[in-house]
């Protein structure tokens, strides 16, 4: 775990340095890690302008990200929100949204709370309506939260999580621990490749 956050840490201080293409695909690639690993359905990621210009960075680069870089680790992009220059979206992947939408449990409890599951395509439009008035916990499932997770939550508001991580987590939490693990290590994978690749370029720059 140490080794993991030392190499976190690295590549925060590279990504700083790059440049603002390499910035913005090594920010998705790494926080959609888990999903690109085929380890949950989809990432929700905001581009807002804290610190560096997200959104105006995400709304110069959307274009050749979504053209040239997602098709290859295979995702796909919902924009759910957006106010001003921000942008809140969902990068997910079609087969394994089709799959937890297969489910009869969570196709009840989405319908529950008044989504279409008709398809993943209307299941994503339905849930980006209830972004104009809250905050709909319901995409939880889409996120691969675990449904007694998302009722946990919604029940007791976001309190008495037995273990916070990706998510607050509210019945076996072991099994959540391990699955953050795993979380952690497909991101390693990002910060590596990113890292040599950013070191290759520095050792060619010198040589140069």
């Amino acid at each position: 775990m140490e080794q993991m956050e030392q190499m976190h840490e690295e590549f925060i201080l590279q990504q700083r340095e790059a440049d603002d293409w390499d910035f913005i695909c090594s920010l998705i690639l790494a926080h959609a890690a888990p999903t690109i690993a085929g380890l949950k359905p989809a990432t929700l990621m905001a581009f807002s302008d804290t610190g560096k210009p997200l959104g105006q960075l995400w709304e110069t680069h959307r274009e050749r990200f979504l053209r040239d870089v997602a098709p290859r680790v295979r995702l796909s992009y919902f924009r759910m929100k957006s106010v001003g220059s921000s942008e809140l979206g969902l990068f997910y992947r079609e087969d394994l949204l089709r799959q937890v939408l297969s489910l009869r449990r969570h196709i009840l409890f989405l319908e529950r709370q008044g989504i279409d599951c008709s398809d993943p395509w209307n299941c994503l439009r339905s849930i980006q309506t209830q972004f104009v008035r809250r905050f709909p916990h319901e995409i939880g499932i889409l996120l691969g939260y675990p449904l007694d997770d998302v009722l946990g939550f919604m029940k007791y508001r976001g309190k008495n999580a037995l273990l916070e991580g990706y998510w607050k987590v509210y019945r076996y939490p072991r099994t959540a621990a391990q699955m953050f693990r795993r979380f952690e290590q497909s991101k390693a994978i990002v910060y590596e490749y990113f890292l040599r690749k950013w070191e290759e370029e520095r050792v060619e720059k010198n040589d140069g």
